[in-house]
């Protein structure tokens, strides 16, 4: 086809997940929720339905559907007053797309990111190769690289580290291409331990990163760096366990936190520690030294 039909309505949520089934029902290739708010802000994550109040759903159809009775079709599942509107996307190479959107990302002086299919280059530093996709963290988000540009700084010579909800795998790969010794990673998703082993592999680091879920890390583990790139409440949660697997000369690097947040997410880790805080964007990453 030449081009595909979106189709969107913006509705509360309370009627989002009866849009979501009628548009696959009625066919569409793929149907996304997103916000329909200005304050996208969500510090949680709970598998379910999205939250937000209100909510756009979209779906996807061949460019040669019929808009007028597929509009009409989701009029009488939502109420008749429901914005409803209609958007053609051109068809494209969706993989070169990708491809091209994606171009290397020199984090410092001394790191950089490269998608796997950009031609190798001379870089007298380190070079994370990636395929982005589906784990979260491709260096790109500021609480992502506020993160690797501390690395960069650090001398991780024979350092053990601990990557709590590590996601793509990257902060872990980063701390193991300085020269960390081995590195734990660990999430309660299995796709994000996936990632991490499959990024691990690519960056030839794989004999040095095990990757486990919560409850399988060993409770006499010790390090000396923690790196958490979490939401707030997830920290302030998790404060007590990651001390405890914490040596007594280390170091947290702890991230994904708004700067309204980052004074509670002190308080949660105690008056043991030594912070300092760097900011970009409105996020925050504390660096908490145990004293």
């Amino acid at each position: 086809v030449p081009d595909w039909l979106k189709i969107t309505a913006v509705t509360e949520r309370e009627s989002a997940t009866r849009i979501f089934e009628a548009l696959d029902m009625l066919g569409a290739l793929a149907v996304t929720v997103e916000s329909a708010e200005d304050n996208l802000d969500c510090d949680e994550f709970i598998p379910g339905p999205p939250k937000w109040r209100r909510q756009a759903v979209s779906g996807l159809f061949d460019g040669d559907t019929d808009s007028a009775s597929m509009i009409a079709a989701v009029h009488q599942i939502a109420s008749p007053d429901t914005h409803i509107t209609t958007t053609r996307v051109p068809d494209r190479d969706w993989v070169l797309n990708s491809q091209q959107a994606f171009q290397p990302l020199q984090i410092a002086e001394n790191l950089r990111i490269c998608p796997v299919w950009y031609p190798p280059q001379t870089f007298d530093g380190q070079t994370i190769l990636i395929k982005p996709g589906l784990a979260f963290g491709t260096g790109k988000h500021p609480s992502t690289a506020l993160c690797l540009e501390r690395l960069a700084t650090l001398d991780l010579t024979d350092t053990t580290v601990l990557d709590w909800g590590c996601g793509s795998g990257i902060l872990a790969v980063a701390a193991l291409k300085f020269g960390a010794s081995k590195a734990l990673g660990v999430d309660i998703d299995h796709r994000a331990l996936a990632a991490s082993r499959e990024l691990a592999v690519q960056n030839l680091v794989y004999d040095r990163l095990v990757v486990c879920r919560p409850e399988e890390v060993p409770y006499d583990f010790r390090c000396q760096l923690i790196i958490a790139n979490l939401l707030a409440r997830t920290l302030t949660d998790l404060a007590p366990t990651l001390g405890g697997h914490l040596t007594d000369d280390g170091k947290l690097l702890v991230s994904g936190i708004l700067e309204d947040q980052a004074f509670d997410v002190i308080s949660a880790f105690g008056s043991g520690y030594a912070f300092d805080t760097v900011s970009r964007d409105g996020w925050v990453m504390i660096i908490a030294t145990r004293q």
